[in-house]
């Protein structure tokens, strides 16, 4: 599970602050604490079944990091029926279109053919899509075979309202084909694409936490923005 990056992506998420304390000549400890006011909220939709990001969370929140109830974190999942949903101003929520193997629930295509009621992650997906004001996608290829998500991506982004940039990120080839995948999938005027995997994506944020950060004996993981912008501006030229 050790991964730098991935683990700053998940701190960024929930906005934490860290800081290392020490009280005389004793053994200095960490602690975690969670900003009340977070000045942006996430939303997480992934194609993966795998528990990577629940595992950080679980790491983080286990550990003597968080000696405060309050300071624990947890994303905001879908509910476990159907219906109407409604999002939180502070998230982050995830959405796992495809479900998780901790829950022994595999969501495959086959299971939505025919279906008139979605399943609550994709409800949840939807509105999170719909209510966006941005949309970064990291990562997907955009593979013919997926049906269901071109369907959902088509449906929600065709009634949001708000959505001001759709960035893509992706290992393209030289005939540029990925960049023209989305090119005829989503508007031109509406996307910015570049080049890039997505441990280099990653890697942008934790660069910038950790050089923000020099001497100080507080870290603040709150430059996922600033980190994003900074990626696309770089691979675009």
């Amino acid at each position: 599970m050790y991964y730098p990056p991935f683990g700053f992506f998940v701190a960024s998420l929930f906005g934490l602050t860290m800081k290392l304390i020490r009280e005389n000549d004793e053994r200095p400890s960490i602690t975690l604490t969670r900003s009340a006011a977070p000045s942006v909220a996430y939303g997480i939709i992934t194609l993966n079944y795998d528990t990577l990001l629940e595992d950080f969370r679980d790491y983080i929140n286990s550990s003597s990091l968080t000696q405060h109830p309050g300071d624990r974190i947890g994303f905001i999942e879908a509910p476990q029926e159907s219906g109407a949903v409604v999002l939180s101003p502070l998230g982050p929520h995830l959405a796992k279109l495809h479900g998780s193997v901790k829950e022994g629930k595999i969501i495959l295509p086959s299971y939505l053919k025919g279906r008139k009621d979605l399943p609550p992650s994709w409800v949840l997906a939807f509105k999170l899509l719909q209510e966006a004001h941005e949309v970064r996608i990291i990562g997907y290829s955009l593979p013919e075979t997926d049906a269901y998500i071109k369907s959902l991506l088509h449906a929600s982004l065709g009634q949001s309202r708000d959505i001001q940039t759709i960035d893509v990120v992706g290992v393209d080839d030289e005939a540029g084909s990925l960049r023209q995948k989305y090119e005829n999938f989503i508007n031109p005027s509406r996307l910015r694409f570049v080049p890039g995997t997505t441990e280099q994506y990653l890697e942008y944020n934790l660069n910038m936490t950790r050089s923000r950060t020099g001497e100080s004996r507080e870290m603040k993981f709150i430059n996922l923005e600033e980190a994003h912008e900074l990626f696309m501006r770089d691979k675009t030229r």
